[in-house]
């Protein structure tokens, strides 16, 4: 490793070019020497095994101490060894914040057409996880004589420059990363046996760029630290490597997804600037008398060109030519369309053929020509899914383009079948839903002579589904159209397939079925009809309505459970019925549209309400158990209720407490009540004389419509306490004022019935 042996034209002439295939001039060159660094060396490989015989190397730090082993981590030499970064570097590849920068540049004008040199990039940031978060930037920038520029020190095959960010292998542990482009990282240098000072490096990268013979270029090699002088890169370019030679271009072949159909020619273009002679080889043997610039290809092979310019600048280049069949079409089968209106001109989807045609070849692109001439001109058919015929029968070309654009025809045949007039517009078939389900049973033949009009030789099919019908499989046909169940409500869509005996050709049309919907009517099941004692309807009368309007249907009345003419209620046409005797009644709808019709029947049930009510205590009195019967008169049904409790239909009403009580009987429609008061008479077993309100007298008006009563009230010694009559409200526990004490005490109860005098005796309890 040098860094003071050549200067920067020797580097340049003697060490990178080495050759007579350019010129060069206006060479220049920038490093850290105001800083005492110089980043530009010249180095050897001597007995180690670096990639490179010998070469420049360019690095952001000292040139000489990248050599090995790789014993340190190298960051400048000491304080204040900073210096400037590079714009030219930071424009090209969009860095800001460049330091440490090393650059050679200089000028040349090539002979021939593309030029190229081997590189290696090296850097002390392959180290733990710098590789996913830092990297220093370097680039050669390619100057043409307008002033364009582009590097080409990028990753082959794209342009993203190349750097430790986007060249590494995975990196693990914490703040780790996934490999990038890890087929051009070559290895980490081991600290010892290393013959560079970098802990890793790429693997050897050509950048390469085609050029025009004559032209003036300027190419700057530009190095640099990013943002800090921490960690050195160097980029190692390979001596004798800058070749300015003949480019024949990339290969033509199956790999590269371009080779040239047979029958077809590629013409091969070498030429270079200055006096020049040719030699073009095949397979690595001359083609006599091909000594021109270009050669016209017509088979497969190696291709090679040797060119001599000027006596002195001598190269040659390599290209696979590889020439491929066009495909082998399948012939299709014609495409025949039905026509019902008689005319030979109709829509063609041409494509249907594209797989028949196709066969076992993939990646197939079609076009559709009407003749030669237009195949000729380049003037396919623009709407091959909607094409429209212009004779029947009719030829079309087709050209099938496989992936390598080799072009095959075949014919496809076209022809308009002309279907027997039939009527594919058939009238719907309406039937009226009976039972407000939305569904039907039809007759699908129903509309066959409609359709054929007498014609004979066509078969119909009917199905549910126009793709069944289309692809006309007998499995899948309906089996009863004659007596086919609707299955889907108020509306459904059937298809016909016809398809005439003559010439195999069909036709698919719909039929529509539609299940008419009759609104729903307000007639209860039954209604109530009030009648007197004499039998006749009481006011005011009730309706039947069917709840329709007059305007939309019309209304048949009749007596009895059927619609018979000889039940017709004359006069009785409006929608609703005014009803004056029980019975049953029955309405026939008609819609004035549809013509569809409903039946329907309600019942008239009639009542009368209660002529008289009697009420009867059935119990003894005091008996603990106390019952009432109540008798009715009357023509109905009858329910009772005591105090407005819940009807029964039991006259007979049990443990009903002491007092007064009113008892209703009603008929069941309502038509009217009477009432009736009756009286039990018993006695409190207790009462609590404490001021709450509450049981606080020993209550005797239950006894209050027995005549001539007497109530005399007992201590347990006998000692009388109170006497009552029918207008005493009851006891209130006290004797002269005085509370008594708690306990039982004895009653005497005299009354007269039957005209004789009666006796009742009991206790009861006073509680405190």
């Amino acid at each position: 490793m040098n860094d003071g042996s050549h200067s920067t034209q020797q580097l340049v002439e003697d060490v990178l070019i080495n050759s007579q295939c350019a010129t060069v001039s206006n060479f220049k060159s920038a490093t850290g020497t105001s800083v005492g660094i110089n980043g530009i060396g010249y180095f050897e490989r001597n007995a180690s095994d670096f990639p490179f015989e010998n070469g420049i190397v360019l690095s952001t730090g000292k040139a000489v101490k990248v050599k090995g082993p790789n014993e340190d981590n190298f960051s400048g030499d000491g304080v204040g060894e900073a210096w400037y970064g590079d714009s030219d570097l930071e424009n090209i590849t969009q860095t800001a914040s460049t330091q440490n920068a090393t650059y050679l540049e200089f000028d040349f004008v090539p002979f021939s057409t593309s030029m190229s040199f081997n590189f290696l990039f090296a850097s002390e940031e392959y180290y733990l996880n710098y590789p996913c978060q830092f990297s220093d930037v370097f680039a050669f920038i390619l100057t043409d004589s307008r002033g364009v520029s582009r590097n080409l020190a990028v990753i082959p095959g794209t342009d993203i420059p190349v750097k430790v960010t986007e060249i590494h292998p995975r990196i693990n542990g914490n703040g780790g990363c996934e490999a990038k482009n890890e087929q051009f990282f070559d290895k980490y240098n081991d600290p010892i046996t290393s013959s560079i000072s970098m802990n890793g490096q790429t693997v050897p990268m050509t950048a390469s760029a085609d050029v025009i013979p004559g032209e003036n270029y300027t190419i700057k090699l530009v190095i640099a630290d990013f943002q800090d002088g921490n960690l050195d890169s160097a980029v190692f370019i390979e001596g004798g490597s800058f070749i300015v030679g003949a480019s024949l271009g990339d290969d033509y072949s199956i790999a590269n997804g371009n080779p040239v159909c047979n029958g077809d020619y590629v013409d091969l273009q070498a030429s270079v600037f200055g006096t020049a002679t040719y030699s073009w080889k095949k397979d690595g043997v001359v083609i006599a008398g091909e000594t021109g610039s270009s050669l016209r290809v017509t088979d497969t092979g190696v291709y090679t060109v040797d060119f001599d310019i000027n006596g002195g600048c001598v190269g040659s280049d390599d290209i696979l030519v590889e020439f491929v069949d066009a495909v082998t079409l399948n012939a299709p089968d014609a495409i025949e369309i039905c026509s019902t209106d008689g005319g030979a001109s109709t829509l063609f989807d041409l494509t249907v053929r594209n797989a028949q045609i196709s066969g076992t070849n993939t990646g197939l692109s079609f076009n559709y020509y009407e003749t030669q001439a237009d195949v000729n001109a380049g003037n396919p058919i623009v709407n091959s899914e909607s094409y429209r015929n212009t004779a029947s029968p009719q030829q079309i070309i087709v050209e099938a383009v496989s992936q390598y654009g080799c072009k095959s025809y075949t014919q496809l045949d076209l022809s308009v079948n002309q279907f027997p007039t039939i009527n594919i517009n058939p009238a719907p078939l309406s039937l009226c839903d009976e039972d407000g389900d939305g569904l039907a049973v039809f007759d699908l033949r129903e509309r066959e002579t409609d359709i054929l009009n007498g014609l004979s030789g066509v078969n119909l099919y009917y199905y549910l589904d126009r793709g069944e019908a289309a692809q006309g499989d007998p499995a899948r046909r309906i089996s009863n159209p004659d007596a086919f169940s609707s299955t889907q409500t108020f509306r459904q869509t059937i298809y016909i397939r016809a398809e005439a005996f003559a010439n195999s050709c069909s036709v698919i049309f719909p039929l529509e079925l539609e299940v008419l919907q009759f609104p729903a009517l307000t007639m209860a099941e039954e209604y109530n009809l009030c009648l007197d004692g004499n039998g006749a309807a009481i006011l005011p009368l009730n309706d039947i309505d069917t709840g329709l309007n007059e305007t939309d249907f019309s209304f048949v009345w009749y007596e009895g459970t059927e619609a018979l003419d000889s039940r017709i209620i004359a006069g009785a046409n409006n929608s609703f019925y005014t009803y004056d005797k029980e019975g049953f009644y029955t309405v026939k709808v008609i819609s004035n549209t549809s013509g569809c019709e409903m039946v329907r029947t309600t019942r008239v049930r009639a009542s009368s309400p209660p002529v008289s009510l009697s009420t009867e205590v059935i119990s003894r009195p005091f008996s603990g158990n106390n019952e009432v019967k109540a008798t009715v008169i009357g023509n109905g049904n009858y329910l009772f209720s005591i105090d407005g409790s819940e009807p029964q239909s039991s006259g007979v009403f049990t443990n009903i407490p002491p007092g007064r009580h009113t008892i209703t009987v009603f008929d069941e429609f309502f038509c009217g009540s009477l009432s009736e008061e009756v009286i039990i008479m018993d006695y409190p077993r207790f009462f609590t004389p404490n001021g709450d309100g509450i049981n606080d007298l020993w209550d005797t008006s239950a006894f209050a419509s027995l005549a001539q009563l007497e109530i005399r009230i007992f201590d347990r010694f006998g000692k009388l306490l109170k006497v009552m009559d029918q207008n005493t409200a009851g006891w209130d526990g006290t004797f002269n004022g005085n509370q008594v004490p708690a306990g039982d005490y004895w009653f005497r109860a005299s009354f007269m019935e039957d005209n004789a005098i009666q006796q009742l005796k009991g206790h009861f309890a006073l509680k405190r």
